[in-house]
């Protein structure tokens, strides 16, 4: 929950931009006017997309610039915030990173805090909350320096972007920030809900539900007095999914309802579709009838989220994974993409639920005992395979997001004329490091998704262990080298093993990887292996940031808990998950040790033949 930065009726502001421009030429002010001009240019853009009339403006604005070059920043700042509004993010980050260049150079850093906090923003819009972070890191002593209304906002919308981040304990933190801000500066105003209902969020996730309900009923007061509907449901459906916690059928349904009654002329999708699961799931047991209701519109919600070209690549590399291994499996996959394709078009995927609900229906006329045991089975398969298939579409649709929109912005920082050498070689660098992770974050994807349908099967093929390091190392060589880290082989013995020589590759250079992506600069990461009977075990040290006890138990049982590396390197998805996967499939075993400040040890301890362990 976080307040919206642009609102309001577009006609009723073209009224007041009006007013003020008059205002501004009275007094001479050509600061205030430059404002008002790109305020009026972005209300007749918002009534009228086909006239152009707004650019006229624009250009006014810009002349004012030529005529006096110090407003050129606030200027590129005001432009960045008039695509913003517009969603035009990547038009966004272009002006916001013309507005800091002119700043910087006349020394006017006192701007910085306005802008840093759209650079927030416009981040967290793309979904590219670790950037988002950043910048709000940078704004922070900004708005520390200061005792105003901005704290409450500043630590609301801080806390939401770690929230999404994962980092669970620095959003409580930031988010009990907000209320106290709240609660001292401005008491009694009602704009307090909206961190009171991130606090609820939060409460739910760590599992203190007796605090989180607490807070979902304080935040649908308050979203009522602030006629806030949409912050009304989404208190609802946060009370609804304690209630499901706590096994609270009826009043989970009854929350549920509510927050349908709040969204109704699809206000937001989003939340719409967390009513319409947990009605689904609460209801599947006693009425499943009204249950299916719901699934059905829950899943053309969900179909009309995503685009045509997301479903149908989802669904094309499942038929890749699968085509050596099940033939059957293939042939469904590929009716599903044509049915799905065809759904997409028509923006209607009734013939599958209709379906779904006659075959439920012969059962029940059929066989009633016969039918209870087999829709059981059916509902336990059913959410198996769509958590699979949302966990594969989130990840191409999350996952890789940030990243490509990352690359894309370096690129087009390239492609300017105005860069300077030294920037040129900065960015060059930066792209190389983001592409690197890229192809890593695709590798590791593609090695999850295969090892979470119908089970890993490992493949037995005979190599040596140093051919697979030495490979690895080489691979790897080119990214450390970014950050001139040395890696060096200190132990090693003739290992012959019979495994799966393609999980044990992606192991390793994950586990590279990662010792790269934490390590400092002029650091160095020692690698070395040893047989011990009839197992190998390697060992990848690393001298870097290391990590709490609590990060790395949660790290090594969830394989959650990603964070920026020393050179704000990404995640990479689902990779450790992977390795924790591949390890325990052909039979390993993997340990790590850490300690803040001083590194990280991981462990990994393999069989040399594959049949030991089958």
């Amino acid at each position: 929950m976080t307040q919206s930065t642009f609102f309001g009726d577009c006609t009723y502001g073209l009224g007041l931009a009006d007013e003020f421009i008059q205002l501004c030429q009275q007094n001479e002010d050509d600061s205030l006017l430059m404002e008002a001009l790109i305020y009026k240019a972005r209300f007749l853009e918002c009534i009228d997309e086909t006239d152009s009339t707004y650019l006229e403006f624009l250009e006014e604005a810009e002349m004012l610039c030529v005529k006096k070059p110090s407003l050129y920043g606030p200027y590129y700042e005001f432009l960045g915030n008039y695509h913003f509004f517009f969603d035009r993010l990547p038009k966004a980050i272009e002006y916001c990173l013309l507005a800091e260049n002119a700043y910087k150079e006349s020394g006017d850093v006192q701007c910085f805090e306005g802008l840093y906090n759209t650079f927030t923003s416009v981040y967290e819009a793309m979904s590219d909350f670790e950037r988002a972070l950043e910048y709000a890191m940078i704004v922070r002593p900004l708005v520390d320096e200061t005792v105003d209304e901005t704290w409450d906002e500043f630590y609301n919308t801080l806390g939401w972007i770690y929230y999404r981040n994962g980092e669970i304990d620095s959003a409580l933190s930031a988010i009990r920030r907000s209320v106290l801000y709240h609660r001292k500066l401005t008491p009694g105003n009602p704009e307090i809900a909206y961190p009171i209902g991130n606090l609820a969020l939060i409460f739910r996730q760590i599992g203190e539900l007796d605090s989180a309900k607490i807070y979902s009923t304080q935040a649908v007061a308050l979203f009522h007095k602030l006629n806030h509907e949409l912050g009304v449901a989404e208190a609802f459906n946060n009370l609804g999914q304690v209630a499901m916690e706590e096994g609270k059928s009826d009043s989970a349904i009854l929350y549920f309802e509510h927050a349908l009654l709040m969204l109704e002329g699809g206000s937001d999708e989003y939340e719409e579709m967390i009513s319409l699961e947990g009605l689904y799931k609460s209801l599947q047991e006693r009425d499943p009838k009204r249950a299916i209701a719901y699934f059905q519109r829950f899943s053309e919600l969900k179909i009309n989220r995503l685009s045509k070209e997301e479903t149908l690549k989802a669904l094309q590399l499942e038929a890749e994974f699968y085509q050596d291994r099940n033939e059957d499996r293939i042939r469904q996959l590929k009716y599903e993409s044509q049915l799905k394709s065809l759904e997409i078009e028509q923006q209607n995927n009734r013939f599958l639920l209709t379906s779904f609900a006659l075959i439920i229906m012969v059962f029940v006329a059929g066989l009633i005992f016969f039918y209870w045991l087999q829709r059981k089975r059916m509902i336990r398969s059913l959410e198996e395979s769509n958590e699979i298939n949302q966990r594969i579409i989130s990840l191409i649709s999350h996952d890789f997001r940030g990243p490509l929109n990352n690359v894309k912005l370096t690129l087009e920082l390239l492609q300017s004329s105005d860069i300077e050498m030294s920037e040129f070689m900065i960015l060059s660098k930066d792209l190389y490091r983001q592409s690197s992770d890229l192809s890593l974050m695709f590798d590791s994807f593609v090695g999850w998704a295969i090892s979470q349908r119908d089970g890993y099967v490992p493949a037995k093929i005979p190599f040596k262990w140093s051919d697979v390091v030495e490979e690895v190392i080489s691979i790897s060589q080119p990214l450390a080298k970014l950050k001139n880290i040395r890696i060096q082989l200190k132990a090693h013995s003739s290992v012959q093993l019979e495994t799966d020589r393609m999980a044990s590759s992606l192991i390793l250079r994950n586990l590279i990887s990662n010792a790269i992506k934490y390590s400092h600069h002029d650091s160095s990461i020692e690698i070395e292996y040893v047989q011990d009977k009839d197992e190998v075990q390697t060992t990848i040290r690393d001298h870097g940031i290391g990590i709490s006890r609590e990060k790395l138990h949660r790290i090594m049982t969830t394989g959650d808990g990603s964070q920026l590396g020393t050179n704000n390197e990404y995640g990479a998805g689902p990779g450790l998950r992977m390795v924790i996967k591949y390890v325990k499939g052909i039979g390993g075993t993997i340990e790590a040790e850490s300690e803040e400040g001083k590194g990280t040890r991981f462990t990994i301890t393999i069989p040399i033949n594959l049949d030991r362990t089958h």
